[in-house]
């Protein structure tokens, strides 16, 4: 079979978009997608929960956050439902910060939803003594009964 340089042409540009088609082009993208997420998954992490209460009640509705106190790792944060938390933390000592939001009663005209306040005082968030030592291996329950101040 003998093919002129035309027919070679049109052949290699048949291929080339064979190289390039849309479900080849599909494929190629999903697994490089995949590759890329087997890469180092970083820390371990562990089961960590409690109960947050407020001057004697649990905190109906808030969050805590646990942070490295080194800033080596992003902080991990939960939201706290009826006094109750769970996340999965790196282990080592952690900085901890609680917010806790209630309802103000007032509905913001422009917004159309009810306004909520936070009510747990710096002391235990931005400005934090709180601490938490989460372990590799045991319990790592941490409950925190915070005083009004």
């Amino acid at each position: 079979m003998v093919i002129c340089p035309t027919q070679s042409a049109s052949l290699v540009v048949r291929r080339r978009r064979r190289l390039l088609s849309p479900k080849r082009t599909i494929r190629l993208l999903a697994t490089v997608v995949l590759l890329a997420g087997c890469g180092d998954a970083g820390p371990a992490t562990y089961d960590v929960s409690g109960q947050v209460t407020w001057n004697g009640q649990p905190v109906e509705r808030g969050s805590i956050q646990f942070s490295s106190p080194e800033d080596k790792q992003p902080p991990i944060s939960a939201k706290i439902i009826a006094g109750n938390y769970e996340l999965a933390c790196p282990a080592g000592p952690r900085r901890v910060e609680i917010r806790g939001l209630r309802s103000t009663g007032v509905v913001d005209p422009a917004m159309g939803v009810e306004g909520v306040e936070e009510y747990i005082p710096a002391a235990f968030n931005s400005k934090s003594e709180l601490s938490a030592d989460v372990k590799a291996d045991g319990s790592n329950r941490f409950d925190f009964h915070l005083p009004a101040r």
